[in-house]
Parts: C-alpha cells; structure tokens; sequence
C-alpha cells in the first residue's frame, strides 16, 4: 500500500470511528420529557385532589342523599393566575339504577350527558370557590331483589384544561 492509500484508510477510519461514537454518545443523552418534572404552570383548581368519591354502603330502594362540594382556583392562599375551563365527569360503578343530579350554588340542576357537564370557566387572578350539590337517589320503585347486597359508588372526578385566548 502506499502513503496516500494509507492516509485514506486512517481517516475513513477515524471519521467513521467518529461519526459512530457521536452517534452513539448524543443519543444517550436525548431523553423524554415528562410533564410532571417540567410543568411550566400548573394550574390550580381544587376539588378534593380533583375527585371526589362517594360509597354507598348497604342502601335500599327510597335511599336519596345530598352531599356538597367546592371547588376553588385558590390552594395554600395562592391564587390561580391561568384562565381555566373545567367540568365534571360522574362515574356511576353500580348495577343499581341510581339517579344523580348536580346542583350550582343557586340551586339550579347541571344537566349530566353521557357522565359529563357542559364546561364552565374559573376566573384567574382573583380568589373564587364555587359550591355544588350532589344528589343520589334509588328510586323506589326500582326494588327488585337483583340488588340486594351489590356494593355502589359515584365518583366526580374534575376536568380542566387552559382557555388560550386568541385562537
């Protein structure tokens, strides 16, 4: 081999040697960014760590409850300052035909389709609680003894997205 030869093989093989252990060296340090470790807002909208669930224990035909749930923009007396939407989604896990209504702070009924709410939006900027009502009843009429001892829950769970305003 003569010299030229062996200058073209020496730096075909360092530039391929290179190129390889770029390669390789660059790619160990792409990563995948994970949302919870690189949030630049998060969002505060507070509804019992964005769900709350109810058991029913033992319940019978006639059985109707009401409980209350907030729901604020504001955690620790820090105020959210991003434009929220945000509604509900109720789960019902029970083979008993129960009835659920959501009711606002005016006593008015939320309608429920397909388990969801239509959206509502929280103001940003100024300390806001929303107070709601739920329902939970079996009717009585719905009394057969298929029901018996079949354990029941409803849960509320929270959904909120960011209002980007302009598109």
């Amino acid at each position: 081999m003569n010299k030229n030869t062996k200058i073209f093989v020496f730096v075909s093989f360092v530039s391929i040697l290179f190129l390889y252990t770029f390669n390789y060296t660059s790619s160990r340090y792409l990563g995948q960014v994970d949302a919870d470790k690189n949030v630049v807002a998060v969002p505060i909208l507070d509804l019992s760590n964005n769900g709350t669930s109810y058991e029913l224990k033992n319940i019978l035909p006639g059985y109707e409850e009401t409980k209350e749930f907030e729901v604020s923009n504001t955690i620790d007396a820090q105020v959210n300052e991003i434009l929220l939407s945000y509604y509900f989604q109720v789960t019902i896990d029970s083979e008993i035909p129960l009835n659920v209504k959501l009711y606002n702070e005016q006593g008015e009924e939320i309608p429920i389709n397909e388990g969801k709410t239509e959206e509502e939006q929280m103001e940003e900027g100024i300390e806001v609680t929303k107070k709601y009502k739920i329902t939970i009843s079996w009717d009585k009429s719905k009394n057969s003894y298929e029901y018996a001892g079949l354990p029941a829950s409803v849960k509320v769970d929270l959904i909120a997205t960011q209002v980007v305003e302009g598109s």
